[in-house]
């Protein structure tokens, strides 16, 4: 398949006298992106810092076929498009390279309907109130004034602890507004939330004029919250929409067009084992269209491209977790160059010069270790416990 690739970075918000800096040579996004070294110590493993957003793209928008990686170490996608054409992507970055950077939102940005993407920069925030945490989980649209309004994820209360962690409050969903996807002014007011339940991972697509909110209902599958705005500020909840037998609504909606009508359905991209989608000619009721579905990627983002074919934003496993789970298989394989053993509570695989950590009763992996270099007189068949310095018996060895 085609690779896409990645363009200069974003450009500065401000004018500089100094001459511009060489363009750096053009990425090509990979189907299979080595890891960069980790850590000397063990590194946490399954969880957001270790997903990557790929790209896919199909002509009719039922098959869809893998393009590339498009961020490595990136979550929760969100894609909408500039008044200008332009394509903007959002998304929560974990670059372990950049720790000013890890854990918040970033944004990308296509001038040629996703051929070339910018690196990614991270999202800056004005105004936001000091008790309010951390933003995440964001969902951008275009405003018909040219604008654009981020909604994302916050939890009110003791805002930032010193280590990172967000504590007080309940996660409702707030919003922002900008010129150039870069810089977001925090407008005031909850956009929606629920007193003693958190809400989180928000959708929002505006129909026959209305702007419609949903968001995944923790404790039921395949229901959602719904509420209604006219101004995409002020939001009246309505009963609760379901789709029996799918995934959480985890994903996005698009307002679709039929026999050149605009607004005729809506469709939602959702999160399952299998991708699934739904259909909508009125937003309170919802029916699964079985002829769209996709193999690969959580969480989709979906917008419409010029030539009417579609891109896919989706989150999935990565380099991290595809090398845990290929040492995994190795060693229930008898693979030659892996060595297993486990204790009552955990699982480990020596894999070359890596450790895998895994829960011994779920084969869930859980962490990853670089033992160092041999140095000239170890014996190659030292324990890697005592090679690494650490115990091998306890969760943190």
């Amino acid at each position: 398949p085609s690779l896409l690739a990645v363009s200069a970075p974003l450009p500065p918000q401000e004018p500089s006298e100094a001459p511009p800096e060489e363009e750096p040579a053009a990425a090509v996004l990979q189907e299979e992106a080595e890891p960069d070294a980790p850590p000397p110590e063990w590194r946490i493993g399954s969880g957001p810092w270790d997903e990557d957003l790929v790209a896919l793209r199909s002509s009719d928008g039922s098959s869809w076929e893998r393009v590339g990686v498009l961020v490595e170490g990136a979550s929760l996608p969100c894609a909408c498009r500039f008044a200008d054409g332009a394509l903007l992507v959002a998304f929560q970055w974990f670059p372990f390279d950049q720790p000013e950077a890890f854990q918040r939102i970033a944004v990308i940005r296509s001038d040629d309907d996703g051929a070339t993407w910018s690196e990614p920069t991270t999202a800056a925030f004005e105004g936001l109130p000091e008790d309010l945490g951390r933003p995440s989980g964001p969902c951008v649209v275009a405003l018909p004034d040219g604008r654009l309004r981020m909604y994302f994820t916050a939890r009110e209360g003791h805002g930032d602890a010193e280590d990172g962690a967000v504590r007080g409050g309940w996660l409702a969903t707030w919003s922002a507004i900008s010129d150039d996807g870069l810089t977001w002014t925090f407008e005031p007011g909850q956009r929606f939330g629920i007193e003693g339940l958190d809400v989180s991972d928000p959708t929002v697509v505006r129909f026959r004029g209305d702007w419609h909110y949903l968001a995944p209902i923790a404790d039921r599958v395949g229901a959602a919250f719904h509420a209604v705005s006219r101004d995409g500020l002020a939001f009246t909840r309505w009963p609760e929409v379901e789709v029996r037998g799918q995934g959480p609504w985890l994903g996005s909606a698009l307002a679709e067009a039929e026999h050149g009508e605009p607004d005729s359905f809506l469709r939602f991209y959702g999160t399952g084992r299998v991708g699934w989608s739904a259909i909508s000619r009125d937003p309170r009721d919802w029916r699964v269209d079985g002829r769209v579905a996709w193999s690969q990627g959580d969480r989709p983002a979906v917008v419409a491209l010029g030539d009417g074919s579609r891109l896919m934003i989706a989150t999935v496993p990565g380099a991290q977790r595809r090398d845990a789970d290929r040492a995994l298989l190795e060693a229930m394989t008898g693979g030659p160059t892996v060595t297993m053993t486990a204790n009552d509570r955990f699982l480990y695989v020596l894999r070359g010069e890596t450790i895998y950590m895994y829960d011994a009763s779920t084969l869930r992996f859980l962490r990853l270790k670089r033992l160092p270099p041999l140095k000239v007189g170890d014996d190659e068949d030292t324990a890697p416990a005592e090679r690494s310095g650490e115990g091998g018996t306890d969760e943190d060895g």
